[in-house]
């Protein structure tokens, strides 16, 4: 909802292409070195001290600051240091790894108990120039002091990468450094994990007690974090740049508290600030909140997520004094702030494509975007839920304009004393923006700065209350406003005249107004009239009915029946046929099988395409008796197919639909042929059927589109005559064909709404000639038919909220062209391969083609 349109992305990554690259440029050099530093022995050797206050293992150095008395260790990296001791000599600053001429990397220092007079180190560089770097060092202090400063990874002019520092109890006077690059260089990786003690002075002094990530003087800031569960600090950043890029930094704070002036997920003093997160479930800050926070560079796709805790001042989802503040986001679903939500701001430039979504919580105000000197547009505020005191602006300029900003309501908050405003600017110009009424029926105090209303009405629209109920003294300006509704929640029910009051107290009428082909849920539609009455704004429904469109649902089952249908022909044809011609055997039995593929186009007062084979296999037996020559069968069956369905409606988009649809059962079947060429013949059968329908055309009052998925029982007969006449190698077949199908009804959800689609019944007669030709030698045989055939039901019925759908339909007449041709290998062969194409054109369009393998016992 909150996306930066395709162009302004392109933009944005452009503009910041070029900054990265050089960032990358600069730091790539060193990055390799102290990689490829990380694979070689440490330099002078790893080492290790427990430091028990012994005065004589300290030693100063010239460099690190160390001028006073410290503990150092000879080696540079892989050392372990533990400061553990209640009485002896304070060290003036503790390194587990000191260098100024190569990488310092994977030392471990821990502080359990004791007092250290200035600074704590995991590692530190002090090269100059370039520097070699200090990464995946580790502090760990879970007791003692440290009066300054503790860094896990320092360097003067290189880069800090994956050190970690760790505090669950103890005090840290200044403050606290996953990595710290004091020059060019970046901070990478670095992470701080707060469990418990005290960073500064706990009163929220702004001159100490801040927790920093990764921080970097001129340098890329990036990817790195602050986790807070408890203890008290008195600032957090994730990550911080002196002139550099801050990205993807991240603070997460679970308990404990923030004392101080803020907690900022990235930062950077000139450079831009993108793609920070801060989340927030538990724990008291007394100040503000900022995923990202840049003075003089852009603040782009920041994000605040607060579950719960409690914020004493606002909260940001990017701030910028003096770039744009584009693409951030706040999303609250619990929790108090005392102050404002602003998803952007920005001082001097725009604010754009700013979000808030607030589902839950107590909040005093909420503005999607805010700027003092630029345009603020393109800002969404989404309120789900929650409390919101005093106001809400979906864009906020002092001197600019606002335009395009979006306000949505939707459940239940808590409203009845709070200002609504799309585009607030005093200054400036307000268009284009929009008040979003999404289900939401309640109190709110005033509404003004919106050009254009849209309302989803609720179930709860219907019961009399007001959509928008304004409990202030100032009326909702409607003068040159555009009024539209949108569509109506599952399930509601109006009738012809029925009122329902949008806006309490209005005043003037809207410039448009657009309330026609309204759908409620999937199924109904309903014609509305907007209009001012008393100083308020009404709908009346002009009509209301069952949305046509709905016809579409139902050609899936009709669908479903056709390809039944096709099923039904393989058994009664081919099938039954070739069972039969195993009688001529005396004393024989036989299995035989049956594959059908058809592509079927059936008009069903739209269309529906329907292709899928059909499979057979069964046992057949046959007897003798006076009336001739009784073949009895059983069988197997089973089709997969798909289909797509179109429709097209009068002042209504058209509708494409489609699924696939399958079956499989079993049957009997039997033929009686006299001995003067006349036959009877019949067969049984049943099993289930599934079909499954999808259409992205179809789609609800809210957006979701249409499928369902249907499970039925189904069972059908056919019984037919018929008359062999034969001459030399020539067989004249005249026949007549009934056919039955049944498929079972059922209940199914499509977008919210109950469907219930009734059993549907085909009931087809036929009636055909049948000419068959055996060529010389006994190994060939070939034939041509004619035949009609109709319809005389399939309709596939189905009802919505007791309102019937507009039935689709097989019933009509068909004409069908059929050919075959059989091959033995030799004339007495018990072997046969039968290969045969059915045309149609009529009701139903396509072709179908057999094939059948049958073998004699």
């Amino acid at each position: 909802m909150f996306k930066l349109s395709e162009h302004a992305i392109g933009m944005l990554v452009s503009k910041y292409r070029a900054v990265l690259k050089r960032m990358l440029i600069r730091n790539t050099a060193a990055f390799a070195a102290c990689c490829v530093i990380l694979g070689a022995p440490a330099a002078g050797g790893a080492a290790g001290i427990t430091y028990t206050g012994d005065g004589a293992a300290l030693q100063t150095a010239p460099i690190g600051g160390a001028s006073s008395p410290s503990l150092i260790l000879s080696g540079v990296s892989g050392n372990t240091v533990t400061v553990d001791y209640t009485t002896g000599t304070d060290p003036w600053r503790v390194f587990g790894g000191l260098s100024n001429s190569a990488a310092v990397i994977g030392n471990t220092v821990y502080l359990f108990n004791g007092t250290v007079n200035n600074n704590f180190y995991g590692g530190y560089d002090a090269a100059g120039t370039g520097g070699f770097g200090a990464g995946n060092n580790t502090v760990i202090i879970s007791g003692g002091t440290v009066i300054s400063n503790a860094v896990a990874g320092l360097s003067l002019q290189g880069n800090v990468s994956g050190n970690r520092m760790t505090m669950s109890g103890g005090t840290v006077g200044r403050n606290l450094y996953g990595g710290s690059a004091n020059g060019s260089g970046s901070a990478v990786g670095n992470s701080v994990l707060v469990t418990g003690g005290q960073v500064g002075d706990g009163l929220g002094d702004v001159g100490n007690g801040w927790v920093v990530g990764g921080f970097s003087q001129d340098g890329l800031a990036e990817n790195n974090r602050v986790t807070l569960t408890a203890g008290t600090v008195n600032s957090i950043e994730g990550g911080e740049s002196g002139t550099g890029v801050a990205a993807n930094n991240q603070v997460i704070i679970t308990g404990g508290t923030v004392a101080g002036v803020v907690v900022r997920g990235g930062f950077s003093n000139t450079g831009s600030v993108i793609n920070n997160r801060v989340d927030i479930s538990g724990g008291s800050m007394d100040m503000d909140v900022m995923a990202g926070q840049t003075n003089g560079g852009d603040a782009i796709n920041n994000q605040v997520t607060v579950t719960g805790g409690t914020i004493g001042q606002f909260i940001f989802g990017g701030i910028s004094d003096a770039g744009e503040a584009s693409g951030n986001r706040v999303i609250m679903s619990d929790g108090t702030v005392t102050g404002y939500i602003r998803g952007g701001d920005s001082i001097q430039g725009n604010a754009l494509n700013n979000g808030v979504i607030f589902s839950g919580g107590r909040v005093s105000g909420i503005e999607g975007g805010y700027s003092r000197d630029g345009n603020a547009s393109g800002n969404t505020v989404d309120i789900r839920g929650g409390e919101v005191v005093y106001a809400v602006f979906g864009g906020f300029s002092n001197n600019g304009d606002a335009a395009g900003n979006t306000v949505i309501l939707s459940g239940a908050p808590q409203l009845s004393n709070a200002l609504l405003y799309g585009g607030f600017c005093p200054n400036g110009a307000s268009s284009g923006n929009t008040l979003q009424v999404n289900g939401f029926t309640g109190s709110v105090k005033e509404v003004a700065a919106f050009q254009n209303y849209n309302f989803f009405l609720s179930s709860a629209a219907s019961s009399g209350s007001p959509v928008l109920n304004i409990t202030g003294a100032i009326p909702v300006d409607l003068a040159g406003t555009t009024v539209s509704i949108t569509g109506l929640e599952s399930g509601v029910r109006l009738a012809a005249g029925d009122e329902i009051t949008l806006i309490s107290s209005t005043a003037n009428a809207p410039a448009a107004t657009y309330a026609a082909n309204v759908l409620s849920g999937i199924s109904l539609l309903y014609d509305l009239d907007i209009r001012t009455q008393n100083a308020k704004l009404i709908a009346s429904v002009n009509s209301a009915g069952i949305n046509p469109q709905t016809k579409a649902l139902a050609e899936g089952r009709a669908s479903g029946m056709a390809f039944l249908n096709q099923g039904a022909d393989l058994a009664a044809g081919s099938g039954i046929t070739d069972a039969a011609q195993q009688a001529k055997a005396a004393g024989g039995q036989s299995t035989f099988g049956a594959v059908s593929y058809g592509s079927s186009r059936h008009n069903t007062g739209s269309h529906a395409d329907v292709d899928g084979t059909s499979l057979l296999a069964g046992w057949a037996s046959r007897h003798e008796g006076k009336n001739g020559l009784l073949t009895r069968g059983v069988f197997l069956e089973g089709g997969w197919g798909s289909y797509d369905t179109y429709n097209s409606f009068a002042g209504l988009p058209d509708v494409k639909g489609g699924g696939d649809t399958s079956y499989y059962g079993l049957g009997v079947l039997f033929r009686q042929d006299r001995p003067d060429g006349s036959y009877l013949e019949g067969s049984l059968r049943g099993g289930k059927s599934k079909t499954d329908f999808a259409s992205g055309d179809l789609k609800s009052s809210v957006g979701e589109a249409a499928s369902y998925s249907t499970d039925s029982a189904y069972y059908g007969l056919h019984a037919g005559i018929g008359r062999i006449k034969c001459e030399g190698g020539r067989t004249l077949d005249y026949y007549a064909k009934y056919f039955y199908t049944h498929q079972g009804g059922n209940d199914v959800t499509v977008a919210g709404d109950r469907f219930s689609f009734d059993a549907a019944d085909s009931s087809r007669l036929r009636g055909g000639v049948r000419l068959t030709t055996e060529k010389p030698g006994g190994k060939i045989a070939n034939y041509v038919g004619l035949a009609y055939e109709y319809e005389f039901s399939g309709k596939a019925r189905g009802s919505v909220h007791g309102l019937s759908l507009d039935a689709p339909s097989l019933r009509g007449g068909t004409g069908i062209l059929e050919l075959g041709l059989s091959v033995k290998s030799r004339p007495d062969s018990s072997n046969t391969l039968h290969f045969g194409l059915q045309g149609f054109a009529g009701k139903r369009e396509g072709v179908t083609g057999t094939a059948q393998f049958k073998r004699m016992f």
